[in-house]
């Protein structure tokens, strides 16, 4: 690297350490809300039933509910973010939805930091300085990082995830990431049932790596087989959290009822894709319309996406990106219930990819354009990136300090349009 890079190198990390404070300010800014969901007091009791009682609280609650007692569903495939909720309780001394609120906001601040890293050593120093943009002002994620919901502690989680698994195909002992992959899998799949996605791609990444690798059958069937036991630890786990074979039958059969569909299922978190593309056009229009093109480019032809100088490993890490996102998306329009924080292991993954087009796009100009046509390009492009993270800025402003709109379910964008 010449000095002249290496000097443009510092100045870019000035500018990603700079992003990261504008993003811990805007989410200290931010923080307060009128009026929390009736989920978010939910997860507060059941965190502080935690915090006194430890694990022993999910049977017990179980039975409870089980036998006609007039409580809540106790919500035990989600006990991993209860847990980190009755964690975070007893660390602030809060028994109140802050606590999760806080949770939250570290869990949002250290996912656009990971964010950051990756895309510094997957796409480059500007695509990370972009990456962090994006997600700074994000209205998607400033909206759930000061809400006692999952999605944050769920994007960081599956993030990490794609990194592990990412990370070890490249790696000269693979297994080490292999197993922390499988392990990080087993507690974030406690936390939000949406960790299944990146769950089962990454166990299907990981096998086609090993047969590749070693030719042959046994090193495949020992992932597959490593991802059997996760999954079997996760069914043990929630039988023991129920108390044993009979309450989780039981559990099992009257969840269909607790889960029907209510009036706020049916009014605001169903419909079809349009449902995201409007609410993601709403709230934050370029860079999800780059992030998911570029997806598309990064599975059709990678080499586009990483240059000419660019490795076949790194072609390999944006395509599976690439397909990441498509795939998520795909099964999110397919699902019935739709809200837009259920995109958020999206968030960071398509935020990334959409500073890599940005970056490599202004690489291929250099090549093909003069100097000052260049330089002109690139001025353009910087005051339409600035000026669209400035309107995302003022868009969660709007919306959900102004209008103080409680959900990123898009029907309340919809009618507060209307009106």
């Amino acid at each position: 690297m010449s000095r002249r890079d290496r000097g443009a190198s510092r100045w870019v990390l000035v500018a990603c350490l700079t992003l990261g404070v504008l993003a811990v300010v805007l989410r200290a800014a931010w923080f307060g809300v009128a009026d929390r969901s009736p989920d978010e007091q939910l997860y507060a009791g059941f965190a502080h039933g935690i915090s006194q009682q430890g694990p022993g609280w999910f049977p017990d609650r179980v039975a409870l509910y089980t036998n006609d007692g007039d409580v809540d569903y106790p919500w035990v495939h989600r006990a991993g973010y209860l847990s980190l909720v009755a964690l975070a309780q007893l660390a602030t001394r809060r028994h109140d939805a802050v606590a999760g609120e806080l949770l939250s906001t570290l869990a949002s601040l250290a996912g656009i930091a990971l964010a950051g890293l990756l895309a510094w050593r997957w796409a480059g120093p500007l695509a990370s300085m972009l990456t962090l943009l994006f997600l700074a002002v994000s209205p998607l994620d400033l909206a759930i990082a000061r809400r006692a919901w999952q999605d944050t502690t769920i994007a960081f989680l599956t993030l990490a995830m794609v990194a592990l698994a990412l990370r070890s195909l490249e790696a000269a002992r693979p297994w080490r990431w292999r197993w922390a992959f499988l392990g990080l899998s087993a507690f974030t799949l406690l936390v939000k049932e949406s960790a299944l996605i990146p769950f089962g791609l990454g166990v299907l990444v990981l096998t086609w790596d090993a047969w590749r690798h070693r030719g042959h059958v046994l090193a495949p069937i020992a992932v597959l087989a490593g991802g059997g036991f996760v999954l079997a630890v996760l069914a043990g786990t929630l039988l023991v959290l129920c108390g044993g074979l009979e309450n989780a039958r039981e559990l099992i059969r009257l969840t269909p009822e607790a889960w029907k569909s209510d009036w706020y299922i049916r009014d605001y978190q169903t419909g079809g894709p349009g449902y995201y593309l409007t609410g993601l056009r709403i709230l934050q229009p370029l860079p999800w319309a780059l992030g998911v093109l570029a997806a598309v480019v990064a599975v059709l032809r990678p080499r586009l996406l990483a240059g000419r100088d660019g490795s076949a490993h790194l072609a390999t890490v944006l395509r599976l990106l690439g397909g990441y996102v498509l795939i998520f998306l795909m099964v999110s329009c397919a699902y019935s219930s739709k809200n837009m924080r259920f995109l958020s292991p999206l968030y960071a993954p398509v935020a990334l990819l959409a500073a890599a087009l940005v970056t490599r796009g202004l690489t291929a100009l250099r090549s093909l354009l003069p100097v000052a046509a260049w330089r002109t390009v690139t001025a353009v492009v910087t005051v339409v990136l600035v000026l669209s993270a400035f309107s995302d800025a003022r868009r969660f402003d709007h919306w959900f300090n102004g209008l103080q709109i409680q959900d990123l379910a898009t029907p309340w964008f919809t009618k507060a349009d209307a009106h």
